[in-house]
């Protein structure tokens, strides 16, 4: 990218957050997370987990597992959520790192089977759903939404759409129905929207260098 994104946009807030879910193939052997990492351990590069895309959130959380689990797996990457989908309910991948509003619906049917949730603590849509990290300390993925202006929007501007973002998301129909839907509401400061998107910068940064991931 020809551009510096710090310096091309002003943070508004940080709208939204869900947690990530860790789903597999209903005929997949593991199912929990030390299941997993013991057949990851005892047949390297075996498991297959898909990807979005190089460099998708689903790309990265796999990165950030093997790391932190001491496992070795293979990335199988698609053009698109669409044939993911397909192809892991079809048997041809083993797992997927994704986010809980999109993926709770398959299991829910029974189409795919839920290894664990992705967040620091158990969520109340599967309360008997363990958290990741329970068995991996520390990890943790999840997905957000931010809104974010021109670089040099003025500042009376921003901090006028930070004021009718929080009125909007303190809305109970909104907020209801974004609670249903696996999301928590976050509606931040602009302030602390800045400093979480350094934070995400670098863990993400650091985890496409490891890698070596190239821009496609």
């Amino acid at each position: 990218m020809q551009y510096d994104f710090f310096k091309s946009f002003d943070p508004i807030s940080l709208l939204v957050q869900a947690p990530g879910i860790l789903v597999a193939h209903p005929g997949f052997p593991a199912s929990t997370v030390k299941a997993l990492i013991d057949y990851a351990k005892a047949n390297p590069e075996k498991v297959t987990y898909g990807s979005a895309g190089a460099g998708s959130s689903g790309h990265l959380s796999g990165l950030l597992f093997s790391q932190m689990a001491g496992v070795r797996m293979t990335v199988v990457q698609y053009k698109g959520g669409g044939p993911l989908t397909n192809d892991i309910m079809g048997g041809h991948v083993d797992i997927v790192f994704g986010s809980f509003p999109l993926w709770e619906q398959y299991v829910r049917s029974g189409k795919l089977k839920a290894i664990s949730v992705l967040s620091r603590e158990r969520v109340p849509q599967f309360p008997d759903l363990a958290a990741a990290s329970e068995t991996v300390p520390g990890f943790e993925a999840k997905t957000w939404f931010g809104l974010l202006a021109p670089a040099g929007t003025p500042k009376e501007i921003v901090a006028r759409l930070n004021r009718e973002v929080a009125r909007a998301l303190g809305d109970s129909q909104i907020k209801e129905r974004l609670i249903s839907r696996g999301f928590n509401i976050v509606a931040s400061s602009s302030e602390s929207f800045a400093a979480f998107l350094r934070q995400e910068s670098d863990i993400s940064g650091r985890l496409v260098r490891d890698a070596g991931i190239k821009p496609e």
